[in-house]
Order: structure tokens, then C-alpha cells, then sequence
């Protein structure tokens, strides 16, 4: 992204548009799935049960939202 300072393409707005969706895009979704669902006595009930009594449905949601953003260098 430096390279915009020396010469701004409009390609670099749309590129970084891309790699936010990619990396935050994504988790912001997961997140507010989560508080849609730990706002509804009901739902955050069934979300603990579950996760208390079979964690491998939740491990894979914690990987995404643990995920590390180094993996995804931005030049």
C-alpha cells in the first residue's frame, strides 16, 4: 500500500477494497452473527450447550476469528 504514496493508481482503492473484505470482511460477519445470537436468551443457551458438549463445532469458528493477520502480509 506505500506504493500509492508515490504513485496513486485508482486500482490500489479497489485492491485494497478486496484485501479488507478478505481479511476483516469475513470476520466482521462471524462477529456480528455471534452478537445477533448472544442477544436471544434461546439461542445463546443452545450455542453454550452445544459448545460445551461438542467444542468441535465451535473450534472452527474461534480458528477463523483467532486467525493471524500475518498470514496475510500486505506489501
Amino acid at each position: 500500500m506505500l506504493q500509492g504514496l508515490s504513485d496513486w493508481d485508482p486500482r490500489l482503492e479497489r485492491d485494497w477494497a478486496h484485501r479488507h473484505a478478505t481479511l476483516i470482511g469475513r470476520r466482521q460477519r462471524l462477529c456480528h452473527t455471534l452478537a445477533f445470537a448472544l442477544r436471544r436468551p434461546r439461542i445463546s443457551h443452545a450455542l453454550l450447550l452445544a459448545a460445551t458438549h461438542l467444542p468441535i463445532l465451535v473450534t472452527p469458528a474461534l480458528n477463523h476469528l483467532n486467525g493471524s493477520f500475518h498470514r496475510h502480509a500486505i506489501p
